[in-house]
């Protein structure tokens, strides 16, 4: 890989990587994180958010008590030893090397046996680890800690925590200072208020099947921090694909995203111009999702190894108007 080469995957790495972190580390409890207070501090349960507003009407109809949840842990999926890769099937194919789907990008298998995963930017993940000296998690784990990158999901409409056709997804940036466990991780049942100056999504596109949460396609958007230069990494589309704790309210399972090229080679023009003409080939090399009319496809697909715990609002917490979601 030549010298230009590596100066792009370095700073892909961290375009997809360095969430802004700017702050010190959380409030450290001994609590442990990974331990749910229990069902009565569960989110949406009667004694924990009744004096919260549910919000709008959705579209499966009136509201009951929303479930709330904080994102833990955000780890780009990356290739196990045996090939398996966490994601989801984003396009609706199961591509082999050179079929006309997916332009011809290999799909994975994933680590439960489900062909036809999209994550062609795990490939890319170690290459990116062992040539910036570190884990591309760490500075999104380290935001997370200290509340800059707080994530909360809320699930509405909820009828049933393990067969529901019915309910939607909002996704908002969260403001306040979480506590960590012992172990470094945001403790379960805290409460958060929602950053209204920050872009939240919604889908109505969401239903429990025994237990796992699916819930897409959503817009998204995370503010990042390379060195001096911020910006807004836009996710075309956006899918959760979760395990649900229907004691603890917790999720476990995978953040899918279909990231334009276009919006990334913008974003790394705006840290390096001599970067573009690189990017543009290993990006290319890269995209499996959205091909135009001559079959180039102009996306590429990533997932996250995501958990999330149960979580709260501020009874007098405001909320993001109806309408004004991405």
């Amino acid at each position: 890989m030549g010298t230009r080469a590596i100066r792009w995957a370095l700073a892909l790495g961290l375009l997809l990587g360095a969430a802004a972190c700017d702050g010190g580390g959380g409030e450290t409890t001994d609590a442990d994180a990974s331990a749910d207070p229990g069902p009565a501090e569960v989110a949406g349960s009667p004694d924990a958010d009744a004096s919260s507003d549910p919000g709008p009407i959705g579209a499966c109809g009136p509201l009951g008590q929303p479930r709330m949840t904080v994102i833990q842990s955000l780890r780009f999926a990356r290739e196990s030893e045996s090939g398996a890769v966490w994601g989801i099937d984003i396009d609706g194919a199961v591509t082999a090397a050179g079929d006309p789907t997916g332009c011809g990008r290999a799909d994975f298998t994933s680590p439960s046996g489900q062909p036809g995963v999209d994550n062609q930017f795990a490939t890319l993940a170690p290459i990116l680890d062992e040539l910036g000296g570190s884990s591309l998690d760490e500075p999104v784990e380290t935001a997370i800690r200290t509340g800059e990158l707080l994530l909360l999901v809320e699930l509405q409409s909820v009828d049933d925590l393990v067969d529901d056709a019915c309910l939607s997804v909002e996704i908002f940036r969260g403001a306040g200072q979480p506590s960590l466990g012992t172990n470094g991780l945001i403790v379960p049942g805290q409460s958060f208020d929602i950053d209204l100056e920050r872009p939240w999504s919604r889908t109505d596109e969401a239903s429990i099947t025994a237990g796992h949460l699916r819930a897409g396609p959503f817009p998204l958007q995370l503010p990042l921090t390379f060195f001096a230069t911020s910006f807004t990494l836009d996710f075309d589309a956006a899918w959760l694909d979760a395990d649900l704790d229907p004691e603890t309210g917790e999720l476990s399972g995978v953040l899918a995203a279909q990231a334009s090229v276009e919006a990334l080679l913008d974003a790394i023009e705006d840290i390096d111009p001599n970067l573009a003409s690189t990017a543009t080939l290993l990006l290319a090399d890269a995209a499996d999702l959205d091909p135009d009319a001559a079959g180039t496809c102009r996306s590429i697909s990533l997932a996250f190894e995501v958990r999330a715990v149960s979580a709260h609002l501020y009874p007098d917490t405001a909320r993001p108007e109806a309408g004004t979601e991405l």
